[in-house]
């Protein structure tokens, strides 16, 4: 049961009203027959807010407070703010009921077979709309806004008088393989007080689990939970990259094409929801752009004594020993900082305007590029092989790459580039060896060895697996610098063919 701002029912509001007169006689009812009388009573937003809870503790995955009991049937009220999310649960005792969203509610559903639970849908609610709520339905429910606050309507009951509707019921944690039965709220990492008993329950399929780990971890972040770095950990781990390859072998065919349309929608839904949060996570990590201040000041205190003192030097030593034709070459400059150093090959060395590209992770030193050299500052995910190289363009290395942990640390380079060389095409899971071995010049010298003589490759030697266009996560597990460059060559190649990057 809810915390409690119970009325009596001729203090309800009157569309709250209709409902109670409508369920008192009910003994026997079907989820259709409430989802109808919820309909029918026209509640509004402005109807609930007796009963707003969004100040809630960010220890409670949601608000929620107990507008009216009546003797087998309970009428509540929750209150979403961004980013809340119940665990996957049941209703306890409930027999049939209905809930009705005012907010673009995010909203799962979930089936056990052979002792599995599965995803069997995930979809976003349209504001009014109601479903009905049967005994066997698991679900969850997610505000996905980022600053739309939402109330949702509950209404549950049974044939028979009870003192809680909903109790006993079941919040199922698919990681650990337990079911928690609880008579209050359905939160994510109940403290033991909270929860009643364990029983043994069923383990989830890969995207039930991840998405689990996910939601699970970013409640333990609002409220600082000590075990959250050991959940993100565990959500970018080695073992997590195995069992997504382990699914992916379960769903498609000897051809790589998906035998499952439910399931690939759900592995992908659920891998850029991943992805959001390792951004979240990730830039957590690294804190506020370290650079914020400083950048300013950079070129008096740093980078004008080095070009001056050594860097012109040695660019021109280098150009005169090796012979080198900079008006012909492509550059890409890594941690090109305020873009000092690509001025100078600009104007004093002839590089062409078109030609240069800089990649740096801080957005005030870009900043400070982009007015020195009229650049065009992009975030790298936004650049597709349909891209022209048309003038200088400054990147984010922001990498949403699933098998490398958070806890790799800060300024790692080769992470970034590795990340940033994988988006090759829009909309392509890659396998996670590469296939694809890219000559300095960008051509493809031969395909790997071990490529599956199944796998389609395309005309630059990659192989890869279909996915959504829109997909942003790609999949890799080589950790080597060679890896890092052949990539990096082909991300040159998609943009440009023929023309690389070292």
């Amino acid at each position: 049961m809810g915390k409690s701002s119970e009325l009596a029912l001729d203090q309800l509001p009157a569309p709250l009203h209709k409902i109670a007169l409508a369920m008192q006689p009910l003994y026997r009812a079907t989820p259709a027959a409430i989802r109808k009388i919820v309909l029918e009573a026209g509640v509004r937003p402005e109807d609930l807010q007796a009963w707003a809870d969004f100040d809630h503790p960010a220890s409670d995955s949601y608000g929620r407070k107990l507008a009216y009991k009546g003797d087998h049937f309970e009428i509540m009220v929750m209150s979403w703010r961004p980013g809340d999310a119940s665990a996957i649960h049941d209703h306890g005792f409930t027999q049939w009921g209905a809930v009705q969203v005012f907010g673009p509610g995010e909203h799962a559903t979930f089936r056990i077979e052979e002792g599995v639970m599965h995803t069997a849908s995930r979809g976003v609610l349209q504001p009014g709309q109601v479903i009905a709520v049967s005994h066997d339905l698991m679900h969850q429910m997610i505000n996905p806004t980022t600053d739309e606050p939402f109330f949702s309507l509950h209404v549950y009951g049974l044939d028979h008088e009870i003192d809680n509707v909903t109790g006993e019921a079941r919040v199922f944690d698919v990681v650990n393989g337990q079911v928690q039965r609880v008579d209050g709220g359905v939160f994510y990492a109940l403290p033991p007080e909270g929860i009643k008993y364990i029983d043994e329950g069923p383990r989830g399929d890969f995207p039930t689990r991840l998405r689990h780990l996910v939601e699970l971890a970013r409640r333990m972040k609002k409220f600082g939970h000590p075990d959250l770095p050991r959940i993100a950990d565990l959500i970018f781990s080695g073992e997590q990259r195995e069992e997504l390859f382990s699914f992916l072998q379960e769903i498609l065919d000897e051809n790589l094409h998906q035998t499952d349309s439910t399931a690939w929608c759900v592995i992908n839904r659920e891998m850029k929801e991943a992805g959001r949060f390792q951004d979240e996570w990730l830039k957590d990590l690294r804190g506020a752009d370290p650079f914020h201040q400083y950048a300013e000041w950079y070129d008096a205190l740093v980078g004008k004594p080095c070009l001056d003192g050594f860097m012109a030097n040695y660019l021109r030593f280098f150009l005169d020993h090796y012979g080198v034709a900079l008006s012909k070459s492509s550059i890409l400059s890594l941690g090109c900082g305020t873009g000092l150093t690509e001025e100078f090959l600009i104007r004093e060395l002839g590089v062409p305007y078109a030609n240069l590209e800089g990649i740096d992770v801080s957005d005030a030193m870009l900043e400070v590029a982009r007015r020195r050299i009229q650049a065009r500052k992009e975030d790298i995910f936004d650049l597709g092989p349909w891209a022209r190289r048309k003038g200088y363009r400054l990147q984010r290395a922001e990498c949403f790459s699933i098998p490398r942990p958070p806890s790799a640390g800060r300024g790692d380079s080769p992470h970034r580039l590795r990340g940033s060389a994988r988006r090759i095409f829009s909309g392509r899971f890659y396998h996670p060896r590469p296939y694809s071995l890219v000559s300095q010049r960008g051509m493809v010298a031969r395909p790997d060895d071990d490529i599956p003589s199944q796998s389609p490759v395309d005309r630059r030697g990659r192989a890869y697996f279909p996915a959504e266009r829109d997909h942003q996560y790609s999949l890799s597990g080589r950790e080597d610098a060679g890896f890092v460059r052949r990539q990096a060559s082909a991300f040159s190649a998609s943009h440009a063919p023929g023309e690389g990057l070292f």
